[in-house]
């Protein structure tokens, strides 16, 4: 099975995993040097971080899943993830689309 990569969906997907950057970048000035980064189950701050630090949080995430979900297909000892549709695209997508959002 060859593996079938739609250049439009993969634009599409880096894209969104850029959003978390340009809205961090637009936001960037107005942030204190220190923003809370861990909150308990109560909801209750117990973290604190450098606003620099907030640069590696988006590519973690989204960018991060997008990197690892175009990865698996190749690692995949049964080559059943290399056709490109069914399930493990909208897998795929919610995740990188919830981790935008996130």
């Amino acid at each position: 099975m060859s593996m079938k990569r739609n250049p439009a969906k993969e634009v599409f997907y880096i894209l969104l995993s850029i959003i978390p950057y340009v809205y961090l970048a637009l936001i960037y000035s107005g942030l204190p040097g220190t923003v809370p980064t861990h909150f308990g189950s109560s909801g209750k701050i117990n973290g604190w971080s450098s606003k620099e630090s907030l640069w590696l949080i988006p590519a973690s995430l989204p960018l991060g899943f997008y990197l690892l979900f175009l990865l698996l297909p190749f690692i995949d000892p049964k080559q059943k993830l290399r056709s490109g549709t069914g399930k493990f695209e909208h897998i795929r997508f919610i995740l990188v689309l919830f981790l935008t959002g996130l």
